[in-house]
């Protein structure tokens, strides 16, 4: 209503800086320009440190995830980013950044126990990842995984987690459950009923669509020179 004395408003939105971080997607036309991108990971973006990672899906290689991009920056800032580092991309978009629960479970309980120690506090994808042992868990070899970055997959995370030794079964919010094949495991409401049943005993609470809400979507995102 603000702008409307002076013309016809064909967009208005409004940006919270206090939202959580955003995921973004970026594909290069070749595998030059993609593995020079990926130089770019630990660059500060108005106060976030992003994460740059070969997209699990990307066959060629030439498609990238970015994780901890700030709130409010919008694809065509993203785009400008890369562009200005001397790589412009054939594709960009930035879909939303809410965090995640995920499940890990190892072959044994003293490994669960180490992984636990070891990778609570880590970072994976520019985002300090809580993990802890599931209390429903029998035997102890399950872990629970809070605050894993929108886009993570779960190749990613067994990657992250196999470090500390061989991982059975991972399960993200994006997939049903992979990794050792050792059952069906939980369904995604129970894991998100038990992670919330966790953080209210902890005492603290933690809180993409490259193409369906892109360009061809007709959303915010970028596809070739057009835009």
């Amino acid at each position: 209503a603000l702008f409307q004395g002076c013309g016809l408003v064909k967009f208005a939105d409004v940006k919270d800086p206090n939202a959580p971080p955003r995921t973004g997607q970026v594909r290069f036309d070749t595998l030059e320009q993609a593995n020079a991108a990926l130089g770019l990971t630990g660059t500060i973006l108005d106060g976030h440190e992003i994460a740059i990672r070969v997209h699990a899906g990307s066959k060629d290689h030439t498609k990238l995830q970015v994780y901890n991009v700030p709130p409010s920056m919008a694809w065509q800032e993203l785009k400008d980013f890369f562009t200005q580092a001397g790589q412009t991309p054939a594709f960009c978009d930035v879909t939303s950044g809410s965090s995640t629960a995920a499940e890990v479970r190892y072959e044994t309980a003293a490994v669960a126990q180490m992984a636990a120690n070891t990778l609570n506090g880590s970072i994976l994808g520019g985002a300090t990842i809580t993990v802890t042992l599931d209390v429903s868990s029998q035997d102890n070899t399950k872990l629970m995984v809070a605050n894993v970055p929108a886009g993570i997959e779960w190749q990613e995370l067994k990657d992250h987690f196999k470090q500390c030794g061989v991982v059975a079964f991972v399960k993200t919010a994006a997939s049903p459950g992979k990794g050792g094949g050792k059952g069906k495991g939980d369904t995604m409401q129970q894991m998100q009923a038990q992670m919330q049943f966790m953080m209210q005993a902890m005492g603290g609470a933690y809180g993409g669509g490259a193409y369906g809400g892109g360009a061809y979507g007709g959303g915010g995102g970028w596809y070739g020179g057009g835009w």
